[in-house]
C-alpha cells in the first residue's frame, strides 16, 4: 500500500481476502469466546453478511495480520465462509497494538483479566 494510503484513510479500500492468509495479531490479549454474543455475531452474519471489515496489516510475507476482527472471523470459519472483506491498512507495531486494544475495549463483556493484560501488554 502506498505511503499516502497508509496516511489518509479516505484513499483505503476494503478488499476481500482468503481466511487462510489471515494470522491473529501477536500476543492478543483478548479471547475468541464462544456462547451466545459469539451465536447471535453468527447469526448476524448468516442474515446479512460481515457487515463491518476487519482491519488488518501485511505481514511482508503475502501473509496478514488481523488487528482487529478475530471474532468475525472465527464466526465466518464457524459458517464456512472462507473470504472476508478487510481493510488492509500500513501501521507499525504500536499503531497496530493501539488499534487492536481500543477496537476490543469498546465491547460489552470484556473481563477484567483482559483489559489488564491489553494494558499491561
Amino acid at each position: 500500500m502506498a505511503e499516502n494510503q497508509a496516511q489518509n484513510p479516505q484513499t483505503e479500500k476494503v478488499i476481500a481476502l482468503s481466511a487462510s492468509l489471515l494470522e491473529p495479531f501477536q500476543g492478543h490479549p483478548f479471547r475468541v469466546a464462544s456462547g451466545e454474543e459469539m451465536e447471535q455475531l453468527k447469526e448476524s452474519i448468516r442474515e446479512y453478511g460481515v457487515l463491518s471489515p476487519l482491519l488488518v496489516r501485511p505481514r511482508g510475507d503475502g501473509r496478514y495480520e488481523i488487528v482487529s476482527g478475530h471474532r468475525r472471523k472465527a464466526a465466518c470459519e464457524a459458517l464456512g465462509i472462507t473470504e472476508l472483506p478487510v481493510l488492509v491498512r500500513d501501521m507499525t507495531d504500536d499503531e497496530a497494538v493501539i488499534l487492536m486494544v481500543d477496537s476490543n475495549i469498546q465491547r460489552e463483556h470484556i473481563l477484567p483479566s483482559e483489559k489488564a493484560f491489553a494494558y499491561t501488554g
